[in-house]
């Protein structure tokens, strides 16, 4: 489960978010929409650990987020819109090395774990390829690869089908859809709106206007 509360950010006086407050179950999937620059981003960020909050507090299954960026942030992973995939290492090397850094495995353990969520993603084949070799929907499946290398509880994505064909939007939905964890992701996309969400929160000037549930049921923010 995922608290966030009263959850208040600026940057050099201006202010992202302003007391923003939802709940995620276990399991469930939770979209965030609104217009450009309503920190949308930022929010998630925070959630995982990579900007701090002025104010509020997030719980990940009733821990502090700020304890287990110290002891376990590996239980929340993220895709970042623009994957930040290392361009001079290897696809199996991308994915092997958070394994061997953070957990400290072994390299050959995690080369096995690597090529296991290399086949989880439908690219085993690619391991020895160089990342910028790839197309946009490869690179984006490396980068869940990796995420999922690090066995998170909570998936965190950026805007997952930005830069993606139709046949890569459709296998991102396919895979998120049987996606067996808690799930949390910035889109326009309607399409990902409509087959994965079971809430809608919408965010405009960092505060949370509209909860929307897949039973079309609204909560106004």
């Amino acid at each position: 489960m995922v608290e966030v509360s009263d959850l208040k950010k600026t940057f050099g006086g201006r202010t992202v978010l302003n007391g923003i407050s939802f709940t995620l179950k276990e399991h469930d999937t939770l979209c965030v929409v609104g217009p450009t620059g309503c920190g949308k981003s930022t929010l998630l960020r925070c959630i995982a650990g990579l900007e701090e909050p002025d104010s509020g507090s997030v719980n990940i299954n009733g821990v502090p987020r700020r304890l287990i960026s110290k002891g376990g942030r590996h239980s929340i992973g993220m895709v970042f819109q623009s994957y930040n995939l290392f361009p001079h290492l290897d696809v199996l090397n991308n994915v092997m090395l958070a394994p061997v850094r953070v957990l400290g495995m072994s390299k050959k353990s995690a080369e096995l774990l690597a090529i296991e969520k290399l086949e989880q993603v439908g690219l085993a084949e690619k391991a020895s390829s160089n990342v910028e070799s790839l197309s946009a929907g490869q690179r984006q499946r490396v980068a869940i690869a990796r995420c999922l290398a690090m066995e998170p509880s909570l998936l965190l994505l950026d805007e997952p089908s930005n830069y993606l064909d139709l046949p890569a939007v459709d296998w991102l939905q396919k895979f998120l859809k049987a996606y067996d964890g808690t799930l949390m992701l910035i889109s326009h996309d309607r399409y990902l709106l409509r087959t994965l969400t079971s809430i809608t929160v919408e965010v405009d000037a960092g505060t949370v206007v509209t909860v929307y549930f897949r039973d079309e049921s609204t909560v106004d923010g």
